[in-house]
């Protein structure tokens, strides 16, 4: 049976060698490299705006794709300067948030492996360190 399959349409895969290698490694880099993560998808809830958690009772609240990883991962941020958010290094990342446009209902739970590229929070919507824009989702 072929796996559970959820694709944003974007076929791009990991093409650069020495991301391949990184993957495997457990040490990650932020975009335009496009890595593959493992692990068990959940969805968690949040406080939203306007005050985010500090007035519970008039705060909206928001759910989020979280993926427990099967092996926490270090992502190595990026070095060049530009970019004030993926410069920052997070070691031991065991939960990614995922954006993604589909609704992987049917794989809620269960054992997955997504494909995409890594960002790391820069508001208030971002609720881990390391979020990952899904390109696609299968379940195994």
């Amino acid at each position: 049976m072929p796996p559970s399959y959820i694709s944003s349409g974007n076929n791009s895969s990991i093409a650069d060698p020495i991301q391949a290698k990184q993957a495997s490694g457990h040490e990650l880099t932020y975009e335009p490299a496009v890595v593959e993560l493992a692990g068990k998808l959940t969805v968690k809830q949040f406080y939203g705006p306007p005050n985010f958690g500090e007035h519970p009772e008039s705060d909206s609240k928001e759910q989020a794709w979280i993926l427990v990883l099967d092996k926490p991962v270090d992502v190595i941020g990026k070095e060049d300067g530009k970019d004030d958010f993926d410069s920052n290094t997070e070691r031991n990342v065991s939960e990614v948030q995922l954006v993604t446009r589909q609704k992987p209902d049917g794989l809620l739970g269960k054992s997955v492996r997504v494909k995409g590229t890594l960002f790391h929070a820069n508001t208030g919507h971002h609720h881990t360190a390391v979020l990952m824009q899904a390109e696609s989702i299968f379940g195994f």
